[in-house]
């Protein structure tokens, strides 16, 4: 894998994870059920504010998340069905 990388990124890719920052949170958002993970790491991914001690998400949350993906700007493969849909539909 590594030689893969090594290709794909030239002198860009770098091994030693020593040199990359890692930041601590000092409080953070607790997850206690087997099944949000995802949710916690695709907001903080985003910075969406989680407040300290956060444990749930609203049950609507993952319809919000899948609509946030699936309208993305850069989602092609999304961009691509609606225009094909969109060709249909003007039959």
């Amino acid at each position: 894998m590594h030689e893969v990388l090594k290709h794909a990124y030239g002198s860009n890719y770098v091994q030693d994870a020593s040199l990359y920052k890692v930041c601590w949170l000092t409080e953070q958002p607790l997850q206690l059920d087997n099944y949000n993970c995802g949710l916690f790491v695709i907001k903080y991914m985003q910075s969406a504010p989680l407040s300290p001690g956060f444990q749930m998400f609203d049950p609507i949350e993952r319809r919000r998340l899948l609509v946030d993906l699936l309208k993305d700007v850069d989602n092609r493969c999304f961009l691509e069905f609606k225009n094909q849909f969109d060709m249909y539909n003007t039959r």
